[in-house]
C-alpha cells in the first residue's frame, strides 16, 4: 500500500505493545538497518527521539531497481480507548508531519491499532485543520456533522465519548493558535506599525540627545612668552629629598605662586541647544527635553514635534470569511488500514 500510494508522511497513533498484547506489526528496520518485506527492502537510515511523545524514523524502501524515502511519525502517549494527557502533543504532531509532507500531493498515511478511534480523531483535527487555513469554516460549522461524515466512510472513526470530547478541546486550541499567529503577521506586515515605530525611535533618539546635561570644565594654563635661545639654560633646584637637580629655567611649576592669574583658571561651558528641523502643528506634541531638576535660567525648553510623529494603528479583529461550506468530505487524502 505505501508503495502503491507513493506515501511520503506516516503517523503512527500507537505502539507495537499495549498492555502486554501486540498492537501493531513492525513494519520498519531497527536503526541504521534493514529488513525484507516479501519483495520490498525498507531501510532505516536515522531514528530520532523527539520527547518522551515522539518518534521519527526516516525510511526508505525499495521495490526492485526503485527506490523512495518516507518520514514516519510514531505518537506514543495515547492508550488505546482513551485519549492523550494534553492536546498540544497532539496538535504538534500533525504539525510536524505536515511540515515533513510539504507541498507532495500524495497521501497522508495514518494508523493506529484497528485504525479506528485514533486514526478517526488524527484525521477529523487535520480536515478541520485544512478548513481552516482554506478559510472555509463558515457559521454553522459543527464538529458533529464532520465526524458523523467520517463514520460514514469508514465505521467506528471516533470511538469513544472522550475521544469525541477530545477533538472539541484541541479544535479550540487550534483556532487559538492560528489567531495569535495571523493577528502577530498582520501586525508586523503593516506598513504604518512600521513606519511609526521608526519615527517613534528617530523621536526617542532626539530626544535623548537634547536632554544630555553634561558640562565641561576647561583649563585656561596661560604659558609666558618664550624667546628661543640657541642653547638650553638650566636652574639649580635643591630638594631635601632627591638632592640637587638641574631643570630647564624655562619650566612652569604649577605650585609657584608667581604663576597663578588673576582670572579663575576653569569656566562651564554647556552645551549649545540644537535646533529642531520639526515644524510644529496646530496640535503639537510636546516632549519634555529638560532634565528631571529644572533651575531657574535653564537653557532647556519644551519643543514641539510635527503632528504626524505619532500614529496609532489597532488591528482590526481577524475575519476569517468563507467561500463555500464544509459540504461532503468526499474522497479525503487519508490512507488507513486496519492491520499491518
Amino acid at each position: 500500500m505505501i508503495w502503491q500510494y507513493n506515501v511520503k508522511v506516516i503517523v503512527m497513533a500507537c505502539r507495537e505493545m499495549e498492555m502486554g498484547k501486540r498492537k501493531c506489526e513492525c513494519y520498519w528496520a531497527a536503526a541504521h538497518q534493514s529488513a525484507a518485506f516479501g519483495p520490498f527492502v525498507v531501510t532505516s537510515q536515522r531514528e530520532t527521539r523527539l520527547n518522551e511523545d515522539t518518534v521519527v524514523r526516516t525510511l526508505t524502501v525499495s521495490y526492485q531497481q526503485e527506490t523512495h524515502s518516507l518520514i514516519q511519525h510514531q505518537f506514543l502517549s495515547w492508550p488505546d480507548h482513551d485519549v492523550p494527557p494534553d492536546t498540544a502533543g497532539v496538535l504538534d504532531l500533525l504539525d510536524r508531519a505536515r511540515s515533513s509532507r510539504g507541498a507532495d500531493t500524495s497521501p497522508l498515511l495514518i494508523h493506529c491499532s484497528a485504525g479506528c478511534g485514533r486514526t478517526g480523531v488524527i484525521c477529523a483535527l487535520d480536515y478541520i485543520h485544512d478548513l481552516l487555513v482554506t478559510k472555509r469554516i463558515t457559521k454553522d460549522f459543527s464538529i458533529l456533522t464532520i465526524v458523523l461524515e467520517l463514520r460514514s466512510q469508514r465505521p467506528s472513526a471516533v470511538q469513544t465519548k472522550d475521544q469525541y470530547q477530545f477533538i472539541f478541546t484541541a479544535v479550540i486550541q487550534m483556532f487559538e493558535r492560528f489567531l495569535q499567529a495571523s493577528n502577530q503577521q498582520l501586525y508586523c506586515n503593516q506598513p504604518e506599525v512600521k513606519k511609526a515605530e521608526k519615527r517613534t525611535s528617530s523621536i526617542n533618539r532626539l530626544s535623548q540627545k537634547l536632554t544630555m546635561n553634561e558640562t565641561y570644565a576647561v583649563v585656561n594654563k596661560p604659558r609666558k612668552a618664550q624667546q628661543l635661545s640657541p642653547e638650553p639654560t638650566y636652574t639649580v633646584v635643591a630638594t631635601p629629598s632627591s638632592g640637587t637637580r638641574m631643570l630647564p629655567s624655562s619650566h612652569l611649576y604649577d605650585n609657584d605662586c608667581a604663576e597663578v592669574p588673576a582670572a579663575p583658571v576653569y569656566s562651564a561651558v554647556k552645551p549649545r541647544t540644537r535646533p529642531l528641523t520639526l515644524q510644529p502643528s496646530a496640535s503639537p506634541i510636546y516632549d519634555i527635553a529638560a532634565p528631571a531638576d529644572l533651575r531657574e535660567g535653564s537653557d532647556y525648553h519644551l519643543v514641539s514635534a510635527a503632528d504626524h510623529d505619532y500614529e496609532y494603528v489597532s488591528s482590526s479583529e481577524l475575519n476569517i470569511t468563507s467561500f463555500c461550506s464544509p459540504g461532503g468530505i468526499g474522497k479525503h487524502t487519508w490512507t488507513v488500514c486496519p492491520q499491518l
